[in-house]
């Protein structure tokens, strides 16, 4: 399944040059349509350009806090914990991110791999979930119960753990 979703700048360069590798959202109605194997378009209005990125997991925590202090900030393109909890709490309220919970989607950008939207986005998700079944469902840390019940068990495939770990510098 392919979604459609907005982007800063700021942000948006730092998923092409390969340094941001989770995308920060609220856990919202929208968001919980997200699920491994699956293609984000993301589109940047200030640049006018888009990129595609393929969905490899994603991880769900019940505060941007939480899940900050948990994964290495090098993860989210940055070298410290206090800015991007900054920037986080510009975007979502505490109180939003209590309502819905906020989820992390481990992306993979293909634009910097060729594959720059030469092909449609049918066959690029046909190729990844063809390629790319490898890949955990969600891993989520947190035990706070989700009210919607729809949600994949928690997991984390043994390839995914070993690539948060080197780049958190732990093996």
């Amino acid at each position: 399944m392919k979604h459609i979703l907005k982007i800063h700048a700021f942000s948006f360069k730092k998923i092409v040059d390969g340094s941001k590798t989770i995308d920060i959202r609220l856990f919202n109605e929208k968001h919980q349509l997200i699920r491994p194997n699956d293609i984000i378009e993301f589109v940047c209005d200030e640049l006018n350009e888009r990129i595609l990125c393929l969905v490899k997991a994603f991880l769900v925590f019940d505060t941007a806090d939480n899940m900050i202090d948990v994964l290495p900030p090098s993860l989210f393109g940055y070298p410290n914990r206090e800015e991007i909890k900054v920037r986080v709490r510009r975007l979502f309220s505490i109180d939003d991110q209590l309502k819905y919970n906020v989820m992390g989607i481990i992306i993979d950008c293909l634009d910097k791999k060729g594959h720059i939207q030469k092909r449609e986005a049918n066959s690029l998700e046909e190729e990844s979930s063809a390629n790319l079944h490898e890949y955990g469902e969600v891993y989520r840390p947190v035990a706070k119960p989700l009210q919607n019940q729809h949600h994949f068990e928690p997991k984390l495939t043994a390839e995914l753990e070993q690539e948060i770990l080197e780049k958190s510098g732990r093996e």
